[in-house]
């Protein structure tokens, strides 16, 4: 059965005009079903959130770039001392798709946490 992609959200016009690129007519980035389903079966109780993580990194990204013909949005998160980044990687084919969701998560050190001090 060949289902319609689900739309996950919309390149901002920034984006294109900061990378210098055409996006196209369709700003939107959908989601296959094939990767919808993965999704899901990968993080079974989360899905929905990390959906919504998804729009979240495309809508308000702290970093982007454009390598491969694909575009890569960063967005870093602070939570108690943990940090974390979460890329987001986006692919044109007929249509912009997500192609792929890391994230990493790390933690300094006490001794550290006075290189992050800017008073």
């Amino acid at each position: 059965m060949n289902e319609e992609p689900l739309r996950i959200g919309k390149i901002k016009k920034a984006v294109e005009e900061r990378l210098e690129i055409d996006i196209g007519d369709d700003h939107y980035v959908y989601m296959l079903s094939e990767a919808l389903d993965a999704f899901a079966k990968a993080y079974p109780e989360t899905y929905l959130a990390k959906l919504e993580g998804l729009r979240e990194v495309l809508s308000h990204p702290d970093f982007i770039r454009y390598e491969d013909k694909a575009i890569i949005l960063d967005r870093f998160y602070c939570n108690k001392g943990k940090y974390s980044i979460v890329r987001l990687r986006i692919e044109k084919h007929q249509k912009w798709l997500f192609s792929s969701l890391e994230s990493k998560s790390f933690r300094f050190e006490e001794r550290d946490s006075d290189a992050l001090r800017f008073a």
